[in-house]
Formats: C-alpha cells, structure tokens, sequence
C-alpha cells in the first residue's frame, strides 16, 4: 500500500524517525528515487507497510542476508543478496488476479491556502488491471498523449510536478485518468 504527500513543514530526521509507527502502520522514510529531481525544497515521500515490515527486514540485514560478498554454498560462489532476491521476489509477486490498492495524498500549501488531493484506487476486477499499472500506466499514457497532442511542447526531460505547473497539461492528465476511472478527489481549506 503507498501514500505520498508533501509538507509544508520540514521535520528534522530524528522527530520522523521517532514517528515511524502511527495507527498500526510503519512509515519507511528513506528518499525515493523519482523525488531527487524534483525542485521542492518542502516536499516529502512516504510508504505505507503492514505492521512487522521493517522489523523483518532489519532482521533479514542484520543476518546478512544483504551482503553481496560472495560464499560457498557446496561449490558455488553466490552471494547472500542474490539468494534473499531469487526467494522473496518470487514470494512477493503479485498473483495474475491477486487484489491490491494503491493509496496516494497529496497536500499542497501556499500562505494559508491548503487543496488536498486524495485517491484510492482498486484492482479493476473487471478488466484484470492492478492498481498500481493502472494508477503508473495510465498516467504515463497520459503523458504520451500531452506531446502527442501538443498539449506540453517544452523540450528536455520534466519530472511530473514541473510538467503539472502548467494548467491545460495538469487537467489533461487528471480526465485522462478520470475517464479510466483513475479518480483524485480534491479538497480545499
């Protein structure tokens, strides 16, 4: 289950590490790789794992099941971490029609104005789309249909919260998703 949002307060690392279990979940804190490009000096990223999550894999790290120095395991050279992956990704996979969810907030804050946007989407057990190819795909089909109809024409590379600061490319990818019943609602306050 995931769940980002941004802030408009900046938390020191020790108070978010002290906060890391709230109502029966766990919070992993650690940046994720699409949030480096952005130019938010106030945003943050966070991901939602049932309870034990991180306990197990502290566990699994502390055991060295990590390590990428290579054993001998009856004549073969291999490595901890190549074994941990082989198993857990194969556990870990999704079944072909195994339900999911994806949750995702967004808080933007300006002065006093706060929107909120929310979504929760489901495994579409009509068409057998999960949510996450749903929820991934569909905005990057989105994406390809804005500089196929010229609706963004900048060039280069723009991560999304730089391609979503222009209003006609914004509400394009948002009813593109709604048509695909993909639906972000929207709070102000």
């Amino acid at each position: 289950m995931y769940f980002f949002w941004t802030s408009a307060a900046r938390q020191k690392k020790k108070k978010e590490n002290s906060n890391n279990k709230q109502e029966g979940t766990e919070k992993n804190n650690s940046p994720k790789e699409g949030m480096r490009s952005n130019r938010l000096n106030n945003q943050k990223e966070k991901t939602l794992r049932y309870p034990g999550h991180i306990d197990l894999i502290i566990a699994l790290k502390e055991s060295g099941f990590f390590s990428e120095e290579k054993i001998n395991v009856d004549g073969k050279e291999i490595s901890p971490l190549q074994l941990t992956s082989k198993i857990l990704f194969n556990e870990w996979k999704l079944g072909e029609e195994e339900e999911e969810l994806t949750v995702m907030k967004v808080i933007l804050k300006s002065g006093e104005k706060t929107i909120e946007y929310n979504l929760l989407d489901r495994y579409d057990t009509i068409n057998k789309n999960s949510s996450m190819s749903r929820t991934t795909g569909y905005t990057c089909t989105a994406s390809a249909n804005l500089i196929a109809k010229k609706i963004f024409i900048e060039k280069g590379v723009f991560p999304p919260e730089l391609v979503g600061k222009y209003e006609p490319a914004f509400d394009f990818v948002m009813d593109y998703l709604e048509a695909r019943n993909v639906v972000w609602n929207k709070k102000e306050y």
